[in-house]
């Protein structure tokens, strides 16, 4: 289930999974002029962009493992990274890349040399800024 905040400035957006539970108001189902519904939450909920706001730049927080080499997988957190269309270490795009959810995204370090290689992302609301990462040999 999708929940997006409309009315205020703050842009709220959540992702999750809720049991929906529902009764008629006023009487039997034949008669029926309104339902009561209640969204039961189950387990965690995830933030995510959007759609009927100004759209947010992805920001990242964190990649982990540190100084990964050519071809080893990394975890990059952050927020508002769904809808990713681009993965690059310094200036090369990584070899290949997954959105988990809105908040990680697990890519393939690209070839290239040993050194600082700055991670960024793209999405259809822009480039992230650059998060510090060193590659290892």
């Amino acid at each position: 289930m999708r929940w997006y905040e409309r009315q205020g400035s703050d842009g709220e957006a959540y992702e999750g999974d809720a049991l929906v539970q529902w009764a008629p108001n006023g009487g039997d189902p034949t008669g029926l002029n309104s339902v009561a519904i209640t969204l039961l939450g189950q387990g965690a909920r995830e933030p995510i962009t959007n759609p009927t706001g100004e759209a947010t730049l992805p920001a990242l927080t964190s990649a982990s493992p540190s100084a990964a080499a050519q071809g080893a997988q990394v975890e990059i957190r952050g927020a508002y990274l769904g809808g990713a269309t681009s993965v690059k270490f310094g200036a090369t795009a990584a070899t290949s890349f997954l959105v988990v959810n809105s908040a990680t995204i697990v890519a393939v370090v690209p070839a290239g040399s040993a050194g600082a290689a700055n991670i960024t992302v793209v999405t259809p609301a822009g480039t992230s800024d650059a998060l510090a990462y060193t590659r290892g040999a």
